[in-house]
């Protein structure tokens, strides 16, 4: 599982294209977004690469 999340790390830091996770909130009839691609890349500038492993 770990190696996934790896992976998964990797392409979308270097996605040419954002990568966006998206969550409904039902009760406040909301969707709430982020562009995952720039996330990952700045908490990478902040944080090891073995903290961003255990925060996922």
């Amino acid at each position: 599982m770990r190696g996934d999340r790896t992976h998964a790390i990797e392409d979308w830091t270097k996605s040419r294209i954002p990568v966006i996770g998206v969550v409904y909130d039902p009760e406040m009839h909301a969707c709430y977004w982020v562009n995952l691609t720039e996330y990952l890349r700045r908490e990478m500038k902040r944080r090891s690469w073995r903290e961003m492993e255990s925060a996922i």
